[in-house]
């Protein structure tokens, strides 16, 4: 099992895009590549990534496949 963490730094002015982008095209994405989204953060304060999303696919092998 592989666990994927992706995270953003959201510019200025573009949140609501970025949360309607991650609530529609990059969960069908995730789905698409047969990893299992299993949280999501938005941090709203501090320092570090503004977003992250993390999902969990069944293997290395699995994620090679899906990048091509």
């Amino acid at each position: 099992m592989v666990k994927l963490i992706i995270t953003w730094s959201i510019r200025d002015g573009r949140e609501a895009e970025f949360l309607e982008f991650v609530n529609n095209d990059f969960t069908r994405l995730f789905l698409a590549m047969n990893v299992q989204p299993t949280e999501a953060w938005y941090a709203i304060w501090g320092e570090g990534p503004q977003a992250m999303i993390c999902g969990i696919a069944a293997g290395r092998m699995t994620l090679n496949s899906s990048w091509r």
